[in-house]
C-alpha cells in the first residue's frame, strides 16, 4: 500500500481503525471489516476502496444514506484529510496521513470534498451536524480541532444485564449499580420468586438500551461540594 495514502478512521469513543486492503466495508454486521453497534447503521452501509491512491466512500444503503461533514452524499466521495463521516448514530473522523493534493477529477463520478477540516462540536449524538461556528473567510489556515476524549462510563451496561438475568433473585444487579437498599428487599423476598422474575425483566430491559441511554439512566449522579 502506498505510504503516502495510509487512512485512520477514528469513531466516537476514540476507536481508531486503520484499513490494510483494497476495499473497506463498514455496517453492523460481524463480516464487516469495522463493525458500528450503533442504532440506524445497516449490516453492510458502506464501502470504502483505495483507487489510484486516493480513498473512494461509497454508500451502499440506499436510502438511510451517508452525511459527510454535516451534508448527503448521492455519490462516490473521495476523502480528504479531517472529514467527518456520520453514518446512523456513528461518527468516523478521516485522518489520511500526507496526502497528496487532490487532483482534478470528474465530478460525475466522484464528488470533492468542499471542506479539508470539520468541526466535530457540532455533532449530536443522532448523526446531524450544526455547524459550530461561521466558515473561515481569510486566508489562514485553521487548525484542526482535538478528537474529543471518549466517556468512560462507570456502569456496564452488559454486566449488569448478565447480573439481572442470573443473579436477579438476589438482588446482585442492584448492588451492582448503587442502589444497595432495593438490593436487600431483593434479598428479602427472593424465597417468593418475584425478584428473579423482575430480574430478568430488567436484564432484558438494560440489554435494550444503547451505552449512552444506560448511562443517563443508572450512571451515578456527580455531587455538589
Amino acid at each position: 500500500m502506498n505510504a503516502q495514502t495510509r487512512l485512520t478512521l477514528t469513531d466516537n469513543y476514540g476507536q481508531t481503525y486503520k484499513p490494510t486492503s483494497p476495499i473497506t466495508r463498514i455496517g453492523s454486521s460481524p463480516q464487516c471489516n469495522i463493525v458500528l453497534d450503533e442504532p440506524d447503521v445497516l449490516s453492510n452501509h458502506a464501502e470504502i476502496r483505495l483507487e489510484n491512491g486516493y480513498w473512494i466512500l461509497q454508500d451502499m444503503s440506499g436510502e438511510s444514506g451517508i452525511g459527510i461533514n454535516g451534508e448527503k452524499i448521492q455519490a462516490p466521495y473521495q476523502l480528504n484529510n479531517g472529514d467527518v463521516i456520520a453514518i446512523g448514530c456513528s461518527i468516523l473522523r478521516v485522518f489520511i496521513e500526507n496526502q497528496q493534493p487532490t487532483p482534478t477529477l470528474d465530478e460525475s463520478t466522484y464528488k470533492p470534498s468542499q471542506n479539508t477540516s470539520a468541526d466535530l462540536s457540532g455533532f449530536r449524538s443522532s448523526g446531524e451536524y450544526t455547524p459550530a461556528s461561521p466558515p473561515i473567510t481569510n486566508q489562514s489556515v485553521a487548525t484542526p480541532p482535538p478528537v474529543p476524549t471518549p466517556k468512560i462510563y462507570q456502569k456496564n451496561r452488559v454486566t449488569a444485564a448478565v447480573l439481572a438475568i442470573t443473579l436477579g433473585g438476589l438482588g446482585v444487579h442492584k448492588f451492582y449499580l448503587g442502589k444497595p437498599v432495593q438490593g436487600i428487599f431483593y434479598l428479602i423476598f427472593i424465597w417468593t420468586y418475584i425478584p428473579a422474575i423482575i430480574g430478568f425483566a430488567e436484564g432484558l430491559y438494560y440489554l435494550s438500551l444503547n451505552d449512552q441511554q444506560f448511562a443517563e439512566k443508572f450512571e451515578p449522579k456527580p455531587t455538589s461540594a
